[in-house]
């Protein structure tokens, strides 16, 4: 199973892309938690309509909504206070069902990594996108050219996408 992060799902659903994550992991069921959720509706209200399509999966069942368990928010309110609740719940359910967190939200990836919870960032899932052919090196240079334009974001270690 693989989570998405707030950061992820909108940066692909921004360049209208989001089915690039099913290909990328094909054999993994996709979901969000109830505070990713929250924060992309609130998004939608703020403006943000390129959110739209995260909903429509979400109705379709190809996105799922995972609820925490008990032991799952406790584990959530223990979480260093420099995550915001979707990287939290997130990385809690990660942590207890041993899924992996799709962020690019360094303090998340830095902490899944001290805790031995597996995550891909930006880079690596470009990286992935190239290197499984499911896009060429220069369609990736696209995407990161639109995730810029579009988003604002400024994505470092593009030599590591590319890196043979």
């Amino acid at each position: 199973m693989i989570v998405i992060d707030t950061n992820i799902i909108g940066t692909f659903a921004v360049i209208e892309e989001l089915e690039l994550l099913w290909e990328v992991f094909p054999h993994d069921q996709m979901a969000i938690v109830p505070a990713v959720q929250t924060e992309l509706e609130a998004g939608i209200e703020e403006g943000r309509g390129f959110l739209s399509p995260v909903f429509e999966l979400l109705e379709s069942g190809k996105l799922l909504l995972l609820e925490s368990s008990t032991e799952e928010e406790l584990q959530r309110y223990q979480m260093p206070s420099s995550l915001d609740d979707g990287e939290a719940e997130s990385i809690a359910i990660c942590r207890a069902r041993h899924a992996a967190l799709l962020s690019n939200d360094r303090q998340a990836i830095q902490f899944c990594h001290q805790k031995g919870i597996q995550v891909y960032d930006l880079p690596a899932l470009l990286r992935s996108i190239w290197k499984q052919g499911i896009r060429t090196a220069d369609d990736v240079r696209t995407l990161i050219i639109l995730m810029e334009t579009k988003e604002g974001l400024a994505i470092r270690h593009v030599d590591r996408i590319f890196k043979e």
